[in-house]
């Protein structure tokens, strides 16, 4: 069983200065994972990860459906 889950994260970049940024921890028992600085919005970061668990999104799939939803929205 795929589980995501959000990692919070303090971030300073050099052109917007402090910012809180929200990532996702991936782990399939085997592996774990993180995907760092993804969302700025944590009810999007629930959202998603709420989504990826209830459909077990597969691992292969996570970067494609992540860029989609960067791109297109939720």
């Amino acid at each position: 069983m795929i589980t995501y889950s959000i990692i919070t994260e303090q971030n300073n970049g050099s052109k917007c200065g402090e910012y809180t940024s929200y990532g996702i921890d991936v782990s399939d028992g085997e592996r774990r994972f993180k995907i760092h600085d993804v969302f700025l919005d944590k009810q999007e970061a629930l959202e998603c990860v709420r989504l990826f668990n209830s459909e077990q999104l597969e691992i292969i799939h996570l970067e494609q459906v992540i860029d989609e939803i960067l791109r297109y929205g939720l």
